[in-house]
């Protein structure tokens, strides 16, 4: 969303009149919701993101994966976050 204001400042002293404009354009944009344990950043946490841990560990590309990966909070992307990725998913929780 764009938002552009108008501001009109008029001085008068005697025998002259001075009239300021200022002119401000805001932009504003949305807040990004990120979804804990989302790896492949569909926005969603479903088996997939374990698959994708899983997967870019096995290939060494864990530095290539999103905080949003660390599922377990503990700072670190590991076999741990994909486990704990499935453990919930099969509890039948959402996230």
């Amino acid at each position: 969303m764009v938002t552009t204001t108008e501001t009109e400042l008029t001085t008068t002293e005697p025998e002259e009149t001075t009239t300021e404009t200022t002119t401000t354009t805001t932009e504003t944009k949305p807040i990004a919701e990120t979804v804990v344990g989302d790896a492949n950043g569909d926005g969603k946490l479903n088996v997939r993101d374990a698959a994708n841990i899983a997967y870019m560990l096995a290939t060494g590309k864990v530095d290539q994966l999103p905080e949003e990966a660390d599922f377990n909070g503990d700072g670190k992307i590991n076999v741990r976050d994909a486990a704990a990725i499935a453990k919930f998913l099969a509890s039948g929780k959402t996230a």
